[in-house]
């Protein structure tokens, strides 16, 4: 994440520079170590005067930084550094270890009964949902679930500064860089990207941001965010394998979607039988700021029929003929691996 910081290093304003093995600068005391980091995260001030002799330094994203409540992110968004930045995941890293498929939960009942939920944020949750959807006194983390699953499928589209902060995002967003598509458009940060894995907060979002739902074979319903994203039903989730793609950053969701150069975010599958392997393939389109109008950045991998990865690629600015929304008539894609033949 390259920043150009000449007037972030007045008086008061702070710029942080993640030691990697390499930076712009050339001073040494312009980086600051993992430990000092998450000091500043906690809370504490720490402050290095070469910030103020130094214009311009990387911030290479790693999991580590990007996991703890969008504090990096949401900083730099509204110290309107947008401009300057660039979003980096880091390759080998999966959000979730598990193989098999699981059925979304559809209600706070199925949620309850979901067992990657602990017994404690399972209270969490219900006082949280008895107090009318008060999140005080939650984490982080199962305040971002709420919001975005189970107020989602209770249908309450009152997010406040969760929605302030995706739009934020959404509109900042400068450039997209990397080897994989992430959801960062309606998520932001690995915080609210765990939530969506663990939640079904995909749907959610949709819902709760009032943003396009698409109905397959049949005409959109339109709302306040028309153009920004749009979602097909889902009615499971796939999380990453034990062998995790080597640039696997997201969820991917098993669906009927179809493939659109101007949709936001789609995701499709192929399922498998007892000749051909499982491909699985995340769009992220035009609309979502990732990528040239008409073009999309599109991500796919295979599982063999032993559930061995096969193979991963990424196939980023794609140039997609696509036909009017609404017309039923086939689109083909080469992903150098498997030709995907999608009727849209």
């Amino acid at each position: 994440m390259a920043i150009t910081c000449r007037d972030e290093t007045e008086k008061d304003k702070k710029v942080l520079h993640i030691e990697r093995l390499r930076w712009y600068g050339g001073l040494y005391e312009c980086t600051v170590r993992i430990e000092d980091y998450l000091t500043i995260v906690k809370g504490e001030v720490y402050k290095s005067d070469a910030f103020e002799n130094d214009r311009r330094f990387l911030l290479d994203m790693h999991p580590v930084v990007v996991g703890a409540d969008s504090i990096v992110a949401n900083t730099l968004l509204e110290r309107k550094l947008s401009g300057y930045v660039e979003f980096r995941p880091v390759d080998s890293h999966g959000i979730i270890s598990n193989s098999l498929p699981r059925i979304l939960p559809r209600s706070k009942e199925e949620v309850m009964l979901d067992p990657q939920f602990s017994l404690l944020e399972k209270r969490q949750i219900m006082k949280a949902i008895s107090n009318g959807g008060s999140l005080e006194g939650v984490s982080t983390q199962v305040a971002n679930l709420i919001r975005y699953g189970v107020c989602g499928l209770e249908g309450i589209h009152d997010v406040g500064n969760v929605k302030d902060s995706v739009q934020r995002y959404s509109n900042g967003l400068q450039r997209f860089g990397g080897k994989t598509a992430l959801l960062y458009p309606y998520g932001g940060s690995s915080s609210l990207v765990q939530a969506i894995c663990r939640a079904s907060a995909l749907k959610g979002a949709v819902q709760m941001l009032n943003q396009c739902d698409l109905v397959l074979g049949g005409d959109s319903v339109k709302g306040s965010f028309d153009g920004v994203a749009w979602s097909v039903p889902v009615t499971r989730i796939i999380e990453s394998p034990p062998v995790t793609p080597k640039y696997t950053r997201a969820t991917l969701i098993l669906s009927d979607g179809g493939l659109f150069g101007d949709n936001g975010c789609n995701f499709w599958i192929d399922p498998p039988s007892d000749t051909k392997p499982t491909l699985f393939l995340l769009q992220v389109d035009a609309a979502s700021g990732c990528c040239p109008p008409g073009q999309l950045i599109l991500y796919a991998w295979s599982l063999g029929l032993d559930m061995e990865l096969l193979k991963s690629r990424l196939q980023v600015f794609v140039n997609i003929p696509y036909p009017d929304r609404h017309e039923k008539s086939p689109t083909a894609v080469d992903c150098s691996f498997a030709s995907f033949h999608f009727g849209v």
